[in-house]
């Protein structure tokens, strides 16, 4: 039963790994495009937040954590925290049916709802690959 277990431990974390570095990979040759770039240059200073959130996109969190990602760090950092939250929340979507069920959360499930999200997402470069679309 113990062996069971930890193989199944064993083949969750390579399934983490596998949607882990197949959104990276992606990430990592998506180039920066349309808001990224002005993200990238603005400032960080609070009436800078401030004159932004009235004057253009209303939004605060979002907005703060891509100028922060695009500003402190290099690309092949915030790719990785970007697909990181991807993962992340793969993993949320296949611990939901190992929760009601009360049973351990299946690697091929996991596989499967990433496969079905990354085919049925008809803005999956806006969503997840645009990292100033992915922080809304």
């Amino acid at each position: 039963m113990r062996r069971k277990m930890v193989n199944n431990r064993l083949k969750m974390v390579i399934a983490i790994l596998i949607v882990f570095s197949l959104v990276y990979s992606i990430g990592f040759i998506t180039p920066m495009n349309s808001d990224d770039y002005t993200y990238a240059l603005r400032e960080l200073s609070l009436s800078s937040v401030k004159m932004h959130y009235l004057g253009w996109s209303g939004r605060v969190v979002s907005d703060t954590i891509s100028t922060s990602l695009l500003k402190f760090f290099s690309p092949h950092i915030y790719n990785a925290i970007n697909s990181a939250a991807l993962t992340l929340m793969v993993l949320c979507w296949t611990m939901i049916p190992a929760t009601l069920t009360k049973s351990s959360p299946s690697p091929y499930v996991m596989i499967f709802l990433f496969f079905l999200y990354f085919i049925a997402n008809p803005a999956l470069g806006q969503t997840d690959f645009w990292l100033v679309g992915s922080a809304n």
